[in-house]
């Protein structure tokens, strides 16, 4: 089973930017990674799997918590794996018009550029994982475009197989989500919060080989494999950001 080699959490306050990053050698000057996003604080959980993660506080307490908002996503992800593990999903199974592993890779058909992003529309449902399925603007299958309501689907996925809400199979099935937060307004695409070192707790863990097999639409550079994102470098990678929002 795959492992990242390094791991580096960035929960960044000012903007309520949470980062998950692997150091490179052409990324290591922090403060201009903090520049170029206008961020003035942050708390950061890195190390490599296995071990306690070191913290690094920027303007910032250790045990400050923050939104994950879409590093929410990988959270989903593995939860979706746990029914796969426990027979009761298949990736190639076909859930709201599209494969169970199209939506893991934002590949649902579904593209916000175009059509706007349903998890944000006014009037919606309480819970995202009750968003209806809209109209496709793409071929299932056939491209990426990052997706909320593929993910709120995969929620409510997983609490029609297993009997029971999303939120409660990811603390049972999940390792390291322990102590984390869970909001329903945006569910599984972006509901979870906490601090750096639990998701750490979380990110450290292996990686099912199988969500990171790359799509055939994505020939070159990064691509989102089944919840993760993955750089050229084989490094995993994700980022989440609510734009207008402040830290709590």
């Amino acid at each position: 089973m795959r492992y990242f080699r390094a791991l580096l959490i960035l929960l960044l306050a000012a903007s309520v930017i949470v980062l998950l990053v692997h150091q490179q050698r052409d990324k290591t000057d922090l403060a201009a990674v903090m520049k170029r996003h206008g961020l003035k604080a942050g708390v950061i959980a890195y190390g490599p799997p296995g071990k306690n993660p070191r913290i690094l506080t920027i303007n910032a307490p250790q045990y400050q918590v923050f939104h994950y908002w879409s590093l929410s996503k990988p959270i989903t992800a593995a939860a979706v794996f746990a029914g796969v593990d426990k027979g009761l999903v298949r990736l190639d199974e076909r859930y709201a018009g599209a494969s169970v592993a199209d939506l893991l890779r934002h590949a649902g058909g579904w593209d916000r550029e175009v059509a706007g992003d349903p998890a944000h529309r006014p009037g919606r449902p309480a819970r995202c994982i009750d968003i209806p399925a809209p109209a496709r603007q793409f071929a299932p299958g056939s491209r990426e475009a990052y997706s909320n309501i593929g993910y709120c689907l995969l929620g409510r996925m997983i609490e029609e197989r297993f009997g029971k809400p999303y939120e409660k199979v990811v603390a049972e099935l999940v390792p390291g989500t322990a102590g984390m937060r869970y909001d329903s307004w945006l569910g599984p695409a972006g509901g979870w919060s906490g601090t750096a070192a639990q998701y750490f707790a979380f990110a450290r863990h292996e990686v099912d080989p199988d969500a990171l097999e790359r799509p055939a639409y994505a020939r070159k550079g990064p691509y989102y494999a089944m919840g993760w994102r993955v750089l050229p470098d084989g490094t995993l990678s994700h980022y989440g950001v609510l734009t207008g929002t402040a830290a709590d």
